[in-house]
């Protein structure tokens, strides 16, 4: 994947086509954990490349993290204001 400078229409163009493609609520734009995902995103310092690749590839294997996420040491820990019950560690 090309470093490209970002682009807040086609980050909006992008958005848009994703929300309405997998039939998501407009409204989870308002989720704090969507905004904090986001927010996370914008500030690492990651190399361009890594974020694709850590992307699960399935549905089964987004699952499978979720429930190791779940099962593993979890715990209420609390990033800018919202609770999670996952184990963060930045």
């Amino acid at each position: 994947m090309p470093r490209i400078q970002f682009n807040k229409d086609v980050f909006k163009q992008l958005l848009f086509q994703w929300i309405v493609f997998c039939h998501v609520s407009f409204r989870q734009v308002e989720e704090p954990s969507f905004r904090l995902l986001l927010g996370y995103l914008s500030a690492t310092s990651a190399s361009y490349t890594f974020i694709p690749q850590s992307l699960p590839h399935s549905g089964s294997t987004a699952r499978a993290c979720h429930a190791a996420l779940f099962t593993t040491k979890a715990s209420t820990h609390l990033i800018v204001g919202i609770s999670f019950y996952y184990p963060f560690y930045f």
